[in-house]
């Protein structure tokens, strides 16, 4: 599906985007994702927090302990509504 505004110059349609901002144009795919549960989620996030922070992160389908490098610890969990 292609997202243009007819009779836009390219910088009237870039004002357009940023004043109606969000959802952009490209975002239609991720609009159409069915629902996901909130375990799916911290699913997804808990590689990344491994990834990108240093330290121990491990996810048991209920919640993400992340614990630092200098003994701190954190539990991460998520609910929808």
């Amino acid at each position: 599906m292609e997202c243009v505004r007819d009779g836009l110059s390219e910088r009237e349609k870039i004002a357009e985007a940023e004043r109606v901002m969000p959802p952009a144009c490209g975002d239609e795919f991720a609009r159409n994702e069915p629902p996901i549960t909130a375990g799916e989620l911290l699913g997804e996030i808990a590689p990344l927090i491994e990834e990108y922070f240093l330290g121990d992160v491990r996810y048991d389908g209920k919640e993400i302990v992340y614990r630092l490098p200098n003994g701190q610890k954190f539990y991460l969990s998520a609910a929808s509504e």
